[in-house]
């Protein structure tokens, strides 16, 4: 067959034009990972799967597609995909789930799709396009950054008495936790330092938290004299405010600054002629702090946290008039626990 100069010329400018026009489209369009976990559990999952990938397809996104292993929560999974480089949101379609699950998230937002029982059977074609429009829509949502207005239902026959599980759309709360932590902290103020128990709970948000932490019950500090011995014992409570910043899913760097009180216990014990006795003193304690929190699993969580703290007043320790120590005033107190987040 031979090719006249038409001819050759219209099939260079189609193979020129097609990429050409194939990467205008894609260089506009939003790049979407599409996180699939597990896998379809019947027909009804297969359509569906085949479904939402037609939807976007069609609403002209580039799909980038990512298979993962089931380890991380649904939500954690796909806030994480999402904040890759190149990536301007992910869909997640979670089957390894109690109930299937789709979610989707950029930077700021994350909303939910929860098949309450089980996905539309095979060859209810209405319920599966409807499931699968409800996702991209939102999808678009999402990338919008406002909240998702409810779509009208397409028009469907009457339901059969054996009807599917409805589908429900609800936005997920921005990230929360509320960690519990028993540890160990040393603490020095003055001249008194002692190591004891604490216990500590934390409320923190998207930014910004508020902790409360109890210690005492510990060790003393041990002053002898002539006259006799002295065991000097700290117990604190704290109330702090908390600045956050989530470096990692699982890892989160606080700045704190609180205040609350401080129990100065003195034991005394008189030599032989001496007289001891046992007082409680009470001082206000001001703390400035930071720490790290990292969370491995869902349920366990470790601390670790530095506070540069003072206690006023102030108080000195005497044994036979003579003084032998004081106790309040500058310190530093380091702290170390592992707990569980609720």
């Amino acid at each position: 067959m031979r090719f006249g100069p038409t001819w050759v010329a219209a099939l260079i400018g189609l193979s020129i034009g097609l990429p050409m026009s194939g990467a205008a489209r894609a260089e506009g369009a939003p790049r979407v990972a599409f996180v699939l976990r597990g896998t379809a559990r019947d027909e009804g999952s297969t359509e569906l799967l085949a479904r939402v990938r037609g939807e976007l397809r069609a609403a002209r996104f580039e799909v980038h597609e990512v298979v993962l292993p089931g380890e991380a929560p649904p939500r954690e999974t796909v806030e994480r995909e999402a904040r890759q480089p190149g990536v301007t949101a992910a869909m997640g379609i979670f089957l390894d789930e109690p109930e299937i699950e789709i979610w989707v998230a950029n930077t700021r937002s994350t909303r939910a799709i929860i098949a309450a029982a089980a996905p539309p059977a095979a060859g209810t074609d209405s319920e599966t396009r409807a499931m699968a429009a409800k996702a991209v829509d939102l999808l678009k949502a999402v990338l919008a950054d406002v909240p998702q207005a409810e779509p009208a239902p397409p028009p469907t026959p009457p339901a059969p008495a054996a009807a599917p599980a409805v589908v429900q759309a609800a936005e997920a709360s921005p990230p929360r936790d509320r960690i519990l932590v028993a540890g160990v902290g040393w603490l020095r103020a003055g001249d008194a330092q002692t190591v004891a128990p604490l216990l500590g709970l934390s409320w923190i948000g998207r930014r910004l938290g508020i902790r409360a932490t109890i210690s005492g019950l510990g060790s003393s500090t041990e002053l002898t004299a002539p006259a006799g011995t002295a065991s000097i014992g700290q117990q604190v409570g704290l109330v702090e405010l908390l600045g956050c910043l989530r470096l990692r899913a699982r890892l989160l760097a606080c700045g704190s600054a609180g205040g609350g009180v401080e129990r100065l216990t003195v034991r005394g014990a008189g030599s032989t002629g001496f007289a001891g006795s046992d007082h409680a003193l009470w001082s206000a304690v001001g703390a400035l702090g930071a720490g790290v929190s990292w969370t491995p699993t869902a349920w366990i969580a470790f601390e670790l946290e530095a506070r540069a703290l003072g206690a006023w007043p102030s108080t000195d320790i005497r044994i036979d008039a003579a003084t032998v120590a004081r106790g309040g005033g500058p310190g530093v107190w380091v702290t170390a626990g592992v707990g569980a987040r609720l």
